[in-house]
């Protein structure tokens, strides 16, 4: 990478977050881009692995039975299909599993 493509990823503005959205007793947080455990790792979806997080008021973290311990307060890399379940066994539609996974 030459030192104007540096300055131009440098200054490039960040992806904003994706909103978290409601789930058990908390907020479950799912993003993707070229800062998070995801896959492929930019800012441009469609996106086939994603960075999840369940949060207890807004700032404790908290396990999620269903995906396996990664021993961290976040889940990297965690499959699709796995983020999909979690939403759908919480009752999200398809329209709304759609509307919030990141693109």
């Amino acid at each position: 990478m030459n030192p104007d493509d540096i300055q131009k990823e440098y200054n490039s503005p960040i992806k904003p977050q994706n909103p978290s959205v409601k789930f058990r007793d908390g907020r479950l947080s799912i993003q993707a881009s070229a800062f998070n455990y995801c896959h492929p790792k930019h800012d441009h979806g469609p996106y086939s692995c994603f960075e999840v997080a369940y949060l207890l008021n807004d700032s404790v973290f908290a396990n999620i039975p269903e995906l396996k311990d990664s021993g961290d307060d976040v889940y990297g890399y965690v499959d699709i299909k796995d983020v999909i379940a979690l939403l759908y066994n919480e009752g999200y539609s398809s329209k709304e599993i759609l509307k919030i996974l990141p693109r």
